[in-house]
């Protein structure tokens, strides 16, 4: 009613106190209005992302969106914030499958020029997709299993190429179970005395060449 978008008379009540009024078929017809959009900040809410990140994603798709006359919050007509909403989980989706060229490289502990030269020969998979940054991304399935198969140098210092047993486990489907019985009957081997259980690269390339 302050805003003007709903209109209202002022009537004294049987004490004589002023009370604004508005007529029930106005308040139907704003309730169906109101019913059809959603503010940005809420819908950033709905989402668990940052709102200036939301924003960026309504610009970068190009979706119109209308200003509240008073407040100045945008506000999501239904069809736009389903677009949102179906950007917003296909690059959750990407971030869950990939990682940016920087990330793998800090992963395989390498500088992102070499990242970047695996790629073009093939040994770590591109993913088709991005992110509103428009950096390249690489699958994360490729990345581990370049860790697995190459290993890497730690501290300047070169040590035996370990596998953490949980990420065995994402990779190559194997249970926990399978793999300890893998260990104990000398097929792969573990890395000794570390507090969790890794497995050397070298054994599980071994394995998997012998099990393809």
């Amino acid at each position: 009613m302050r805003e003007g978008r709903l209109a209202c008379v002022v009537l004294r009540d049987g004490e004589g106190v002023p009370r604004p009024w508005a007529r029930l078929s106005e308040v139907w017809s704003l309730r169906d209005r109101l019913a059809d959009r959603i503010l940005l900040p809420d819908l950033a809410e709905e989402l668990g992302a940052r709102y200036h990140e939301l924003y960026q994603t309504v610009r970068r798709l190009g979706v119109e969106l209308d200003q509240h006359p008073t407040s100045r919050q945008f506000e999501v007509p239904l069809e736009a914030a389903e677009i949102l909403r179906a950007e917003h989980e296909r690059i959750r989706q990407l971030h869950r499958r990939s990682m940016k060229l920087a990330a793998a490289a800090r992963r395989l502990k390498l500088a992102v020029s070499t990242v970047g030269v695996l790629v073009k020969r093939g040994e770590l998979d591109i993913d088709p997709e991005s992110d509103g940054s428009d950096a390249r991304f690489v699958t994360r399935a490729s990345v581990e299993r370049y860790w697995a198969l190459r290993g890497g140098v730690r501290s300047g210092k070169a040590v035996p190429a370990a596998v953490p047993l949980a990420e065995v486990i994402r990779f190559t489907g194997c249970s926990r179970t399978e793999l300890t019985d893998l260990v104990r009957s000398g097929v792969l081997k573990e890395i000794p005395g570390r507090r969790l259980c890794e497995l050397t690269a070298e054994s599980l390339r071994v394995w998997m060449l012998e099990s393809a």
